[in-house]
């Protein structure tokens, strides 16, 4: 080798950031000048940003070229025509060079202290470390916090004083697929991003790749809260309500189909495990944690269709109440019934009938009003106007009103 040569390999390694970040985006024009502005706000610079646009047609390129234009860390590239969300965030990981990667959703934003937190943890962490991510917090599309997530691994190590979360293949696997975001936003290492398929072309393709990363090594979650994930309406899935939506939001000719997309998940899962555990015994052991995952899915699958059946006798039971309220104490002793494993309470089975009717329907519409049920509200509301012509239901939604810690005093006529 010349010495040329080296000289402009050692060039190239020095100029080279240790950090990449790839923001793929579509019409993001709403969100995306506090996301660049959140990126810019690191107090780890060594970093590149590579702006990814999926032939936008609203005025996300013009933002983008103002952001490129004022901050030498940043390129822009965009795309002729839309590629699907799928390779459009496989370009972002492509096209950059970084040692340590990370996704940025255009409507999402970081702290400050993200990729300094993320990085020195990396610097304590073996090499078995593939994955870093914060806890992460919701905001909706003003930028005002929501609420929190608490998911946090069972699993627990400590680094630096600090409690760091490890997550395993199984525990991963039991996780609701609306966990994702905090996992597959995390910084991950570029030598394991490579063994992976990244993004597949299809639904859940996020479960995948952290599933095909959990295998290749660890996911671990640092205690601090820097991530903030954007709830509002022209998000992924809220804008894309239907299986169809959501599929083609991943690639406009989605792979696997969508009239049994579970069990196209399955075998994307299945052929990870085959494809990427080291040996046959460790294939066969992430196997049996799959198959307890889809033990665990399909009950909560039960269970859901359960409990919408419920809600909709329970409703009925409402909905029909006379001043005997016959529903409402038959709804309240089958669900004693069904109570009886747990709570051995033969007096429940009876308490119904005992009552008066008015303290019955109270007893169903209370809990409903308390967690926000619409239904239960407007059948409150319809109630507290009908003092005169049912006393029973008056009282019935006056008492659950207050038991809520609900005012009943906005609906009742003056």
């Amino acid at each position: 080798m010349s010495r040329s040569s080296r000289y402009a390999i050692l060039f190239v390694v020095a100029v080279t950031p240790r950090v990449a970040l790839g923001l793929p985006v579509f019409n993001g024009e709403a969100t995306l000048p506090l996301t660049l502005e959140s990126v810019a706000s690191q107090t780890y610079r060594d970093f590149e940003l590579l702006i990814v646009d999926n032939a936008s047609t609203d005025g996300t390129e013009q933002i983008c070229r103002d952001f490129v234009s004022r901050h030498p860390f940043a390129r822009y590239v965009r795309h002729d025509q839309n590629l699907g969300a799928s390779e459009n965030f496989n370009q972002a990981f492509r096209r950059t060079t970084g040692e340590l990667f990370r996704w940025t959703a255009g409507d999402d934003l970081i702290d400050p202290t993200f990729l300094e937190a993320c990085v020195r943890t990396y610097d304590a962490a073996p090499p078995t470390t593939v994955n870093v991510f914060p806890r992460r917090r919701f905001i909706d599309s003003s930028g005002d916090w929501i609420g929190d997530c608490e998911f946090r691994p069972t699993r627990r190590i400590e680094l630096e004083g600090r409690s760091i979360g490890v997550l395993s293949y199984r525990e991963l696997m039991e996780l609701r697929n609306n966990v994702a975001p905090a996992i597959v936003f995390g910084l991950m290492r570029r030598d394991a991003l490579d063994k992976t398929r990244l993004i597949g072309p299809f639904r859940s393709a996020d479960c995948i790749l952290n599933a095909e990363l959990c295998l290749l090594g660890e996911h671990w979650q640092i205690p601090e809260r820097l991530f903030s994930q954007r709830r509002h309406d022209a998000d992924s899935w809220r804008a894309n309500l239907s299986k169809e939506e959501q599929a083609r939001w991943y690639a406009p000719k989605p792979k696997g189909g969508t009239r049994f997309p579970q069990v196209h998940l399955f075998r994307e899962y299945l052929r990870s495990i085959w494809e990427l555990s080291p040996d046959r015994n460790t294939a066969l052991a992430r196997t049996g944690d799959l198959m307890t995952f889809l033990r665990i899915r399909t009950g909560r699958t039960a269970s859901d269709k359960v409990y919408r059946t419920i809600d909709s006798v329970r409703g009925r039971a409402l909905w029909g109440a006379e001043e005997g309220a016959l529903g409402a104490r038959a709804w309240l002793s089958v669900r004693a019934l069904a109570r009886l494993t747990k709570d051995p309470d033969l007096v429940g089975l009876v308490r119904p009938w005992r009552r008066e009717s008015h303290e019955v329907l109270a007893d169903i519409l209370t809990p409903l009003i308390a967690r926000g049920d619409k239904r239960a509200l407007a059948i409150a509301e319809a109630w507290l106007h009908s003092e005169s012509e049912r006393p029973i239901r008056f009282e019935a939604a006056s008492i659950a009103m207050e038991a809520a810690g609900q005012s009943a005093d906005r609906y009742v006529e003056p």
